[in-house]
């Protein structure tokens, strides 16, 4: 089985191909390319791009993964309109995998705590312990409540390489965006609906 991650939720859109066989799963190529601001206009180009290079079209992908965020909300809509789009083509479900969930898959740490950078002094942070197979629910704190040791999901790496990682079925779920905290638009529209 050939799985397709993408990843358009910071800084940088990355991807990765992972294969499954037997239980076991391997990395088998991955990419990057700074985002900033310029998904829309760099998400297929690079999709298309890694294809050709690895002799393969859309139709021999058997699962398709997009990280669903925290992180920017143009960008993971992107991601998820984009792969969508490819799926429904096909015929195939697009399933999703938080940004902290992909983050601690590829920690490669056992028990560790996750966070990820909100708006102003704020983080989201899950807890995990892979070894008792526990996992916390998304907790919000300010920096005053960041654990020292808080493993950080990073705009720069690369989520997507979490499909590798047999243990992506544990948190995989039909796709749709993870946000944590309203957007600057939905703050805004509430404000003004309020003085109507």
């Amino acid at each position: 089985m050939l799985i397709f991650c993408a990843d358009s939720s910071g800084a940088f859109f990355t991807y990765a191909l992972a294969a499954e066989d037997s239980g076991k799963r391997v990395l088998l190529g991955a990419g990057s390319y700074p985002a900033r601001g310029r998904v829309n206009e760099i998400f297929f180009p690079a999709v298309e791009r890694f294809f050709k290079e690895n002799r393969l079209t859309v139709c021999d992908i058997d699962r398709w993964v997009v990280i669903t965020g925290p992180g920017s909300f143009t960008g993971i809509r992107i991601g998820m309109a984009g792969l969508s789009g490819i799926c429904a083509a096909l015929g195939k479900k697009l399933s999703g995998i938080s940004a902290l969930d992909a983050a601690a898959l590829i920690s490669g740490k056992t028990i560790l705590t996750v966070a990820a950078k909100l708006k102003l002094d704020e983080y989201v942070l899950r807890t995990y312990n892979f070894i008792s197979s526990v996992y916390s629910v998304l907790s919000v704190v300010t920096s005053d409540g960041l654990p020292e040791d808080a493993f950080m999901a990073d705009s720069a790496m690369n989520l997507a390489e979490s499909a590798a990682d047999i243990r992506s079925e544990i948190f995989i779920q039909e796709a749709s965006p993870l946000y944590v905290k309203c957007s600057e638009a939905e703050i805004n529209f509430d404000k003004k609906s309020r003085y109507k």
